[in-house]
């Protein structure tokens, strides 16, 4: 039978005393040095009662005089219902104490080291599950020392494995119930991270944190793999050079950001920190980023997270100015939306902006600047339907499209089509969100284009990622996928998206007025990271009709289009466009700004002219120091409505919120006096008190 060296073992508990504590009651919390939690022996549903100290192991129940014991062993026990033997056994596996045999002669086996008697022993396993190696910890007087040690032969070698050497953790790694890895620093840390993620298949190097470059990392090829490095920083270097070592296998790693205030050094075999709950461990690493595309990643995990400004610094120098792929509509940003009702012809306009940016050609009449490198990611329609959108825009131009221009167009633009694989994530309801090998291959099409690249576009933002656009969790790993496409590209990144209320969207026309910068679909994530966001619809036919525009079915119709959101920019005009029967493309419509102000005017003026009977109805009853009669009043202005009362209302609280009306409904404002003065100066003139 094994040893069970039960002075070792009290004492590898205790060090580790939180984390088994932890894994083995998660429904408990620390409160002070105990850890309360439901007594394993009886029928127990409220924490309070049932504590285990975390400084000596030992444990009790004030509600059960009978339940009580003296160390971590015996707790196991009696909560697995186990002999204090093979609870021992179960409890030695776990803290990494490898139980040694009595041979026949009923003495030790010799340890062969002269640094006395190991302490931890880490066993590491191949992929068949077969023995390769051992690790040995020995606490010498001196600190604690680490052995490797193979057993060839019947013959102990004090080494590893020849270069590369094998991963401690790869029998975990052939788990097929495993799904994303994840990397630790050292062998202690790696055990407390595989209890406390039992769904991942955790992993490190041997021989510490300077010799992750002598692993052999290819087993971790075409994996999802998310680094946890220690809280310092060799354990930001070991990271950066894993990261690179996998990245050297196409394998792109997501790091865990610690967070700042946690203990210096702290590892996953640590205590979790005062005042954190468990779950924050699972949600650092669903929060894991990519490299963020500097030189190397020691100085992206390593460099200052927050940077200065001081007014000396800034006092001379000029505004910063809100710079243009195409001035005024196409902002450069980190992140835009174009936003239009499905099949409002939106993926046809992308194509006409990504030739003109390519080409420096002007579009509608606005310039675009110098040429620059586009990559169209075209996950709905196939080649053939961008091959005509892109001929019908080149042709377009007729003569202007210069021989150099299509050069240009042949060096600077890059159409991706679908692939099987999401950009972000494919189990989300595994939680296992990492980028996968598709985010490489855009990078390296993109690579190719001859100047450089200024924007990507992703047709259409929903068929990118594998997961519940409505939900945060979901919708972050896409949002961290597209800054990492910007920050390694250094480019702005638009995804073609759509409206959230279609149905509400096709009953009315999309006027300017109607248009709202929080009408897209999608959860906060999306929303709260979008710098930019272009709005594009038809106009409704009888608006359409009102101002002379001539829609024919549906070979013709009229849009317009604006930028709703931008953050810090200044305001832009509205374009009106028309939709050809070429190709379906996109072109201005001749005097459009006066016909877009009619078009806005016409619905604009219907309105307002109610809105001042309403005024002057306010005023004349203050005048008279009366209230308004809301039922003589409702009859004369809305007598053909279905409910004149509630039409009424909505008219006085619109002209409360637009701060001409007192909040009770009884007079009016000095704005709304001003507007009375107005109408009545535009009516013949006449005083206003």
């Amino acid at each position: 039978m094994p040893e069970i060296p039960f002075k070792a073992l009290k004492a590898a508990t205790l060090a580790e005393g939180e984390s088994l504590v932890r894994s083995w009651f998660p429904e408990g919390k620390r409160e002070g040095d105990w850890w309360v939690c439901l007594n394993p022996t009886r029928e127990d549903k409220k924490l309070g009662s049932f504590k285990v100290n975390l400084l000596d192991g030992g444990w009790l129940d004030f509600a059960d005089s009978g339940a009580h014991g003296g160390d971590l062993v015996a707790l196991y026990a009696a909560k697995f219902g186990l002999s204090q033997g093979e609870a021992a056994r179960e409890v030695a596996q776990q803290v990494g104490i490898t139980l040694q045999s009595v041979n026949g002669s009923g003495k030790k086996p010799a340890y062969g080291s002269k640094l006395g008697r190991h302490t931890t022993e880490w066993v590491y396993r191949g992929l068949d599950g077969e023995e390769i190696c051992r690790v040995r910890r020995y606490d010498t007087p001196d600190g604690k020392e680490f052995r490797p040690l193979m057993v060839q032969g019947g013959k102990e070698i004090w080494q590893y494995p020849a270069e590369p050497r094998p991963l401690y953790g790869l029998d975990r790694l052939a788990d097929a119930n495993k799904g994303t890895v994840l990397v630790v620093e050292g062998e202690k840390a790696a055990d407390a991270a595989a209890r406390l993620f039992p769904s991942m298949a955790v992993v490190t190097s041997p021989a510490g944190a300077k010799a992750a470059k002598k692993a052999d990392w290819t087993p971790l090829r075409g994996r999802q793999v998310v680094i946890w490095p220690d809280h310092d920083a060799p354990g930001l270097e070991y990271a950066a050079e894993v990261h690179a070592q996998l990245k050297a296998l196409d394998v792109i790693a997501r790091v865990v950001e610690v967070p700042s205030a946690w203990p210096a050094k702290f590892d996953l075999a640590d205590p979790m920190p005062a005042r954190v709950a468990p779950f924050t461990l699972q949600e650092l690493i669903d929060q894991a980023q990519p490299w963020n595309g500097s030189a190397t990643m020691a100085e992206a995990v390593t460099a200052k997270r927050l940077d200065s400004l001081r007014w000396s610094a800034i006092r001379g120098m000029a505004v910063p100015k809100v710079e243009w792929h195409w001035n005024p509509f196409f902002p450069k940003i980190p992140f835009g939306l174009l936003v239009s009702l499905p099949g409002h012809g939106k993926s046809i306009l992308m194509v006409q902006i990504a030739v003109a940016i390519a080409t420096g050609l002007p579009l509608f009449g606005f310039p675009t600047g110098t040429p620059g490198g586009v990559v169209i990611i075209a996950l709905e329609d196939g080649k053939d339907t961008l091959h005509r959108r892109i001929k019908a825009a080149v042709e377009s131009y007729d003569a202007a499209f210069t021989e150099e221009h299509h050069r240009l167009l042949d060096m600077n633009l890059r159409v991706l089509f679908r692939s099987e694989n999401p950009l972000a994530y494919e189990s989300p309801a595994a939680h296992d969100m990492a980028l996968t090998g598709l985010m490489e291959e855009i990078i390296a099409e993109a690579n190719t284009c001859e100047a450089p690249l200024q924007t990507t576009f992703i047709d259409t933002f929903n068929n990118v990622h594998g997961g519940d656009e409505n939900s945060a969790q979901e919708t972050r790993p896409i949002v961290a996928a597209i800054y990492a496409l910007h920050t390694r590209l250094k480019c702005s990144v638009w995804a073609l998206h759509h409206l959230k209320k279609a149905g509400t969207a096709r009953n009315a026309p999309p006027i300017p007025e109607r248009m709202d910068p929080d009408g897209s679909r999608g959860s906060g994530a999306i929303l709260g990271a979008v710098r930019g966001q272009i709005q594009f619809g038809w106009i409704y036919p009888k608006e359409a009709l009102k101002v002379g525009l001539e829609p024919d079915g549906a070979a013709r119709r009229y849009a317009i289009m604006g930028l709703t959101k931008i953050n810090d920019g200044p305001p832009t005009p509205w374009l009106l466009l028309e939709h050809t029967a070429n190709a379906g493309l996109w072109a201005p419509v001749p005097n459009g700004a006066e016909v877009l102000a009619r078009l806005r005017g016409s619905d604009a003026i219907e309105k307002a002219t109610t809105a001042d009977l309403v005024l002057m109805a306010v005023y004349e009853a203050q005048q008279c120091h009366r209230q308004i009669d809301r039922a003589d009043v409702a009859s004369k202005l809305f007598g053909d409505h279905k409910k004149p009362s509630g039409s009424l209302s909505t008219y006085l609280s619109r002209l409360v919120t637009d701060r001409l009306v007192t909040a009770d409904k009884r007079g009016l404002t000095e704005a709304g006096l001003r507007r009375v003065k107005e109408l009545l100066e535009a009516d013949g003139g006449s005083d206003v008190a």
